[in-house]
């Protein structure tokens, strides 16, 4: 039941650390209380342990009833240390009372409404962590979360760092995490899965300073007007790709997974199999980390919809939105848990697949949210026909 905030009789917010300086040239007495149950405090110091405010007896305040890391309580004080030295306007442990919740730190960047800072050391359960996040949002509080050395980034994403994952024009999906005890934040951006495989790649900016630091957040608060990047991949490495993740879609039907179980049904309720598929189901997506689904799976409904159509129609990207959003509605499409990126902003993450296709011939880009379809997929008669054209020897289409 640490804090590092209390009031004074003056009702002023006073810290612990500076007041453990104080207390060395001050031998007078000093009574605190706990600013949002404003039961009577004590600070505690020590000469291993971080100064620290605590409650003098059992407590039912609900704020301060869980136990915080060492970590934790040296993080929130680096953070804040850092935009004052910068100037900007923070507040440690602020409370909220309409919202009963007491953000690690709140700092005014601008004169708006000030953002939220959490920095999050221990497993929260995505139930607490929406609760919690949706709380700030609905207030109008931006929110960041910062995550500590138990989340550190690897290779491989895992369901709780996709929690606290953010999506921009400019970092793409990113996320941040602080290591203590190397006085370094990280800003890891740009995160997106290599090829074929479960493995993802980034790009990572290390913070030693105060330097810089606020304008970090400061330009994620701003909205950069830029396209969506799209890659065009050289066309040798777009065939080694396009072999992987054909070799990949039959070791996983001979393994059954349920999920490849499902997609096999599905497609052979409409006519066609693994065999047939045409190369466009194939095409990387680098934006897939923010969906659940099999790629393969969605990318053959969606194509199947733009078949229905009749070439030379116009497509618009509110219809390709309206579709995508009734493969949801359908579970056709799932996306993983990701309180901070919106809908939108996952429906935006299909739509490098939609300009592969531009590439591959199906449809013609007229403007930047309209499209016209130029040709069908070509649907394979037998297994050599497709490692042929994966191989480059054939042009797989027809009008």
């Amino acid at each position: 039941m640490y804090m590092l905030v209390a009031l004074n009789q003056k009702n002023q917010h006073v810290y612990a650390d500076k007041l453990k300086t104080e207390r060395r040239t001050n031998t007078k007495k000093e009574e605190y209380i706990c600013p949002c149950c404003q039961a009577p405090v004590f600070l505690k110091q020590g000469k291993l342990k971080q100064a620290h405010f605590a409650h003098y007896h059992q407590t039912t305040c609900q704020v301060f009833s869980e136990g915080e890391t060492e970590e934790h309580l040296l993080g929130k004080k680096l953070l804040f240390e850092w935009f004052v030295k910068q100037g900007v306007p923070c507040q440690l442990e602020a409370y909220l009372p309409g919202l009963k919740q007491r953000p690690d730190l709140l700092v005014w960047l601008n004169s708006k409404t000030p953002i939220v800072i959490e920095f999050q050391c221990s497993s929260l359960s995505s139930d607490r962590m929406i609760e919690r996040t949706e709380g700030y949002q609905n207030n109008q509080y931006e929110v960041y979360w910062i995550l500590g050395s138990k989340f550190k980034f690897t290779q491989k994403l895992t369901s709780f760092q996709r929690l606290f994952m953010k999506k921009n024009k400019t970092y793409g999906y990113y996320l941040y995490s602080l290591d203590v005890y190397q006085r370094q934040l990280h800003l890891i951006s740009n995160i997106h899965q290599k090829k074929v495989s479960q493995q993802v790649a980034c790009e990572k900016t290390t913070f030693k300073s105060a330097g810089h630091f606020s304008d970090l957040f400061m330009k994620q608060a701003i909205e950069i007007k830029m396209e969506s990047p799209f890659y065009c991949r050289p066309q040798e490495t777009l065939k080694k790709e396009l072999l992987q993740s054909h070799l990949l879609l039959n070791r996983r039907r001979r393994y059954q997974e349920p999920e490849m179980v499902a997609f096999q049904k599905y497609i052979y309720r409409h006519g066609h199999s693994l065999v047939s598929l045409p190369k466009e189901v194939y095409l990387p997506v680098e934006n897939k980390v923010a969906i659940k689904t099999m790629p393969h799976f969605w990318k053959y409904i969606l194509l199947e919809w733009l078949v229905q159509k009749e070439l030379k129609t116009i497509l618009t990207k509110q219809e390709i939105d309206n579709q995508i959003k009734r493969m949801i509605d359908k579970q056709q499409l799932v996306f993983f848990t990701m309180p901070l990126v919106t809908l939108n902003e996952q429906i935006d993450s299909l739509l490098p697949f939609i300009e592969s296709l531009t590439t591959q011939g199906i449809l013609e880009k007229i403007t930047k949210k309209e499209w016209r379809i130029k040709a069908k997929p070509y649907y394979y008669l037998n297994e050599q026909e497709k490692i042929k054209d994966f191989s480059g020897t054939k042009t797989a289409m027809e009008n």
